[in-house]
């Protein structure tokens, strides 16, 4: 699936939830949520692991963030994978206006850029 640019600000979201254990002892889930328009990044809670639980949950947190709330007008929520749980996330926007859509180049287009500033970050840290 193909966008156009977006118009306004959240009517296009990109939700990637991003792995960031360093071993196998532990799981850091971050999810790394972007406004498409302005390329703003929500704060989510992170994750102790990667459910289905815990991501529909931040979806949820999503709906209800305030950064995300100024914004009253229909939107696209865009993942690139969860097909399977379509209808337990579509059941979560649907209230707020949102539609759903899987599309992993999307995805990795918009939030590729993300995670490369965010490892080049974490690694100058050390």
């Amino acid at each position: 699936m193909s966008f156009n640019k977006p118009a306004k600000p959240c009517e296009v979201i990109a939700f990637f939830p991003a792995d960031l254990s360093p071993n196998d002892d532990g799981s850091i889930m971050l999810y790394i949520v972007l406004d498409s328009y302005s390329e703003f990044l929500f704060n989510l809670k992170p994750a102790q692991s990667d459910t289905d639980v815990n991501l529909l949950s931040a979806i949820k947190e999503l709906m209800e963030n305030k950064d995300f709330k100024r914004y009253s007008h229909s939107f696209t929520l865009v993942l690139h994978k969860y097909e399977y749980l379509r209808n337990e996330i579509e059941n979560i926007i649907n209230p707020y206006g949102g539609s759903l859509m899987v599309d992993d180049s999307y995805v990795s287009e918009k939030v590729l850029p993300v995670m490369e500033m965010l490892f080049k970050s974490l690694n100058q840290k050390r």
